[in-house]
């Protein structure tokens, strides 16, 4: 079955990314404000 063979793969890479675009995305975010704020 080519179903969890094909799932596997690719829902590995999909979900690392999906959590490093997370984190990094968290990161940004909070940084932005920061930044903002500190600059005003």
């Amino acid at each position: 079955m080519p179903y969890p063979t094909m799932n596997t793969p690719k829902y590995v890479p999909r979900a690392n990314g999906g959590r490093l675009r997370d984190i990094t995305k968290r990161i940004a975010n909070s940084n932005a404000p920061s930044n903002k704020a500190s600059y005003s």
